[in-house]
């Protein structure tokens, strides 16, 4: 390389690309992965099968993705029974110091309110018309506490912090 510049370059994209796959070796290690189709369990076999998981891995943390589906397949029918189970989930995961987060799509009002009524913490994605373009913003709120709103300015400023810290602040 005859220009210190493009050395400069070469040997920052290396640092970058060294950091990427330090960060994704760690998260390798701190994350398991769990896929589970509810369509093909009953609500206590899927019951059995999570706290099974919780058992075997010891999470500080569980995410449940798209709960709406289980919500579709296992809550419709017989509504009670399926929040009974999941009230005393959710109850558990608490008493072992576990954060619970649930990931679920709007739906049905009823459904989400129903939901909503067990969390600790309702972080709800909306979108606003802003001219032709639509701008999310959360809706966050906590049992007890008013409501917090973070516009998209405020997110977009996090995902540019969280990438700078993935990247080492190049």
């Amino acid at each position: 390389y005859d220009d210190h510049r493009d050395l400069h370059r070469l040997i920052r994209r290396q640092r970058q690309m060294c950091i990427r796959d330090s960060i994704m070796d760690k998260l390798y290690q701190l994350i398991t992965v769990e896929g589970i189709n509810p369509a093909t369990m009953s609500i206590e076999e899927l019951y059995s099968r999570e706290l099974m998981n919780v058992t075997a891995y010891r999470p500080q943390m569980v995410v449940f993705d798209r709960t709406d589906r289980v919500t579709a397949i296992h809550g419709i029918g017989d509504h009670r029974r399926y929040y009974a189970y999941l009230k005393n989930e959710l109850l558990y995961f608490r008493q072992l110091d576990i954060l619970t987060i649930r990931v679920s799509a709007l739906i049905d009002e009823s459904i989400y309110r129903r939901e909503a009524s067990l969390a600790d913490v309702v972080i709800r994605l909306e979108y606003q018309r802003e001219g032709s373009v639509l701008r999310p913003y959360l809706y966050i709120s906590r049992y007890g506490r008013r409501p917090a709103i973070i516009d998209s300015n405020a997110i977009e400023e996090c995902l540019l912090e969280v990438e700078s810290v993935l990247t080492g602040g190049q």
